[in-house]
């Protein structure tokens, strides 16, 4: 009531928190002042000629707003205005307070009644000029336009606009632009609600923007025995150990093992041997019989070495790259996984067989 009060240009509206400073001040109380004489001893400390106090009550589903305006000076009650509004609280917030303001206003604005000169028509108040525009929008914060001219964003309250018909313009980025024409009435309050809908251009690119967000991204460990198998030579036996990150239908990771065994070399000498590394791999996860079994050809590359420890001989980080294939048996988040791989380089080529137990999370 205080804002649509001022929105009136009727009054000059004393602001709260200086009321209440005023008030401390004096050592006044004010709680449950509700009294006509309790409001004029305000108004005198206070400095103000006029006071409004007033109540709101509820009957059934009909809400009942009276208002007085009191002349401090003589304790009179200048008007009584009442509202009343049927329906929910905010009606009666969006409407009926809007329209006691204006009734206010009205009564202390109004071209008062010429003398009586003996004719028997009473002379007539002047038409009211102005009328309250209310426009909300779903979603708020749009620019609001009247008459080509930016007035405001929403929610929008103009409580002192001319009656006629004007221009409206509704705009928000992402949103088709509402056009619309408001005929204002004097003393009326004219109140629209509108939903804005998205452009065509504003929903291909969230098609988009959810179409690339769908991508699943999965972390996955993975631990188990290794045991690698060099042709001709002494086969080991070890662990070995992965982590990888999975988006479609690819797993992209990085793996290492080790592993060791004795058996006896190209020239038939008993000895022992090392088998270590690490390196990247890639698999294609597309081939699966539902959810619990995974067949997944690949690719792996990286540098291992292999040591004969009992002559303190070893082949250096040889660089070994080949296919691989994955075969995983299990539910939801746990398989069990057996992993052949092919390493070769120039001078030689492995067969390395991983089994063990992957975890997807």
């Amino acid at each position: 009531l205080r804002n649509d009060l001022v929105n009136t240009h009727a009054f000059k509206v004393i602001e709260r928190n200086r009321m209440n400073e005023v008030l401390k001040e004096q050592g006044f109380q004010n709680t449950g002042c509700t009294s006509q004489e309790c409001a004029v001893e305000v108004g005198q400390l206070i400095g103000v000629n006029k006071m409004i106090a007033g109540s709101i009550g509820k009957v059934g589903r009909t809400y009942l707003l009276s208002v007085r305006l009191i002349d401090v000076a003589t304790g009179e009650i200048l008007n009584t205005v009442e509202e009343q509004v049927k329906g929910e609280i905010d009606d009666m917030l969006s409407s009926g307070v809007g329209n006691v303001a204006r009734k206010l206003a009205y009564s202390v604005t109004a071209k008062a009644p010429e003398k009586n000169t003996g004719k028997e028509n009473p002379v007539e108040r002047p038409a009211k000029k102005y009328g309250s525009l209310r426009i909300e929008s779903r979603p708020s914060e749009a620019q609001l336009s009247l008459d080509d001219s930016i007035s405001g964003k929403t929610p929008f309250v103009n409580n002192q606009l001319s009656t006629g018909v004007h221009a409206l313009k509704i705009e928000l980025p992402g949103y088709v632009p509402i056009t619309d024409r408001i005929s204002i009435e004097g003393a009326k309050v004219t109140h629209k609600v509108y939903a804005l809908e998205h452009t065509q251009a504003w929903r291909d690119s969230v098609k988009l923007a959810e179409k690339s967000s769908n991508i699943p991204f999965k972390y996955q460990y993975a631990a188990g025995a290794s045991y690698a198998m060099t042709i001709g030579k002494i086969n080991t036996m070890g662990v070995a150990l992965s982590f990888g990150t999975k988006a479609q239908d690819f797993c992209l990771g990085i793996q290492g093992s080790y592993s060791s065994g004795q058996g006896n070399n190209d020239s038939g000498v008993q000895t022992k041997r090392t088998f270590a590394g690490g390196g990247l791999f890639a698999y294609y996860e597309k081939l699966n019989a539902g959810d619990v079994l995974k067949f997944e050809p690949g690719i792996t590359g990286g540098f291992w070495q292999i040591a004969d420890q009992t002559n303190a001989i070893s082949q250096n980080y040889y660089f070994f790259g080949g296919p691989a294939i994955k075969l995983q048996i299990g539910y939801k988040y746990i398989f069990l996984t057996d992993e052949l791989t092919a390493l070769f380089n120039l001078s030689m080529v492995s067969i390395r067989n991983n089994a063990g137990v992957q975890v997807l999370f």
